[in-house]
Order: C-alpha cells, then sequence, then structure tokens
C-alpha cells in the first residue's frame, strides 16, 4: 500500500476511471468492469501502482474536479452474467494534473497525495455510539458492504464519519465538499443533521 502512494507521488502517469462515486480513504467499492480501455485500465494497475477514480465531468458543478481517490484492487471475481466486477480500496485522496489520453481513450495523470480529515487520529468521545451502532447495522444487513467490510473500524471515528458520508443520499457537489475545506467536526455535524432528521 505504502509502495503504491510513493509512487502515486512521484511523476509517474497512473490510469484515471471518471465515475459518479464519492470515496474517501479506506472506503471500499466493487466496480464492475466492461468498456475494452478500462479493462486495459485493470491490467496496468495490477503492476501496483494502482488506479484514480475521478468524478466526471457533468457530476461536478464546476468543469472538472481537480482531485480523486487512489485506490488498490484488492479482488476480482467474474460476475454471474459474465462482467468483471473488482473490489478496490482508497488508499488516499490526490490532486490531479497533466491529464493525458492514450489512443484507446484511456486518461492518464500525474497525482501528488493530500492529507484529509479521515485519516486522523481522533478520541471515540468525538462520535457518538448511535452513529458507530447504525453504521454496524446497516453493513451487517447490506450483503455487499458486509463482503467488502469484512474488517470494519466502528472504533474509529473517522472512518464511521468517512463512511456514512459516503452512504447517505446526498448529492456529490455536498459530498465533494467536505474534501477541500471542511474538517472532521463540520462532516460529523452535517451526517448527524442528516441522520437525526
Amino acid at each position: 500500500m505504502k509502495d503504491i502512494i510513493k509512487s502515486s507521488s512521484k511523476a509517474i502517469k497512473i490510469p484515471i476511471f471518471p465515475l459518479a462515486i464519492f470515496l474517501l480513504p479506506e472506503g471500499k467499492v466493487r466496480l464492475r468492469i466492461f468498456e475494452a480501455k478500462y479493462l486495459k485500465m485493470i491490467s496496468i494497475a495490477s503492476n501496483g501502482q494502482g488506479f484514480v477514480i475521478k468524478l466526471p465531468k457533468d457530476s461536478q458543478k464546476n468543469s472538472s474536479a481537480t482531485w480523486g481517490s487512489l485506490v488498490k484492487t484488492e479482488d476480482f471475481n467474474q460476475g454471474e452474467d459474465g462482467i468483471l466486477e473488482v473490489d478496490v480500496k482508497c488508499l488516499s485522496l490526490v490532486k490531479i494534473n497533466d491529464v493525458s489520453m492514450n489512443s484507446d481513450g484511456l486518461q492518464f495523470c500525474n497525482t501528488k497525495v493530500f492529507p484529509h480529515w479521515s485519516q486522523q487520529q481522533y478520541s471515540q468521545h468525538q462520535v457518538a455510539e448511535h452513529l458507530a451502532d447504525m453504521l454496524a447495522g446497516i453493513m451487517s444487513e447490506d450483503t455487499m458492504l458486509k463482503h467488502l467490510y469484512s474488517r470494519q473500524l466502528t472504533q474509529d471515528p473517522a472512518w464511521i464519519v468517512a463512511r456514512w458520508l459516503e452512504l447517505l443520499p446526498v448529492s456529490l457537489a455536498i459530498k465533494s465538499s467536505f474534501v477541500g475545506n471542511q474538517d472532521f467536526n463540520q462532516a460529523k455535524n452535517f451526517v448527524e443533521s442528516i441522520i437525526h432528521k
């Protein structure tokens, strides 16, 4: 994992996967890959450099996201319908620059890791116990989440709030606001305001 983050901070071009999902560090998601250029992306990423999930232009208020989620492949299988299913985990958030495209239409970029509140340590009392309990309940009832998060960090306040932000049914623009200028307490207060409505 550290090797991927280290290589991401150097000038190595990493593939970009444009997808309208919000994924913070330690977050996981199952992707279904069927386009040839993205099958190639998975092959390139399997060499250890990972790839970047970036919000596409049409899911942003502005023209294009300047950040993405650096992910590594954790598992892959063939779905019942024959489509490749890839489980990925976000290692860190990265600033994206120097985007280029190859002849297949696959985009590549240089990246630079930047710190995020979800990777900091907070004391347990900073998150109400009910947030952890409700999240654990949701994850135990959802087959996909149970598979992806076989190890849950429900004692880690930042992990709890980050997972809630990923799961809440709010716009990507609102979620994205918690990448830049927002901090842990603002994110926690936002999550609690939605849950307690």
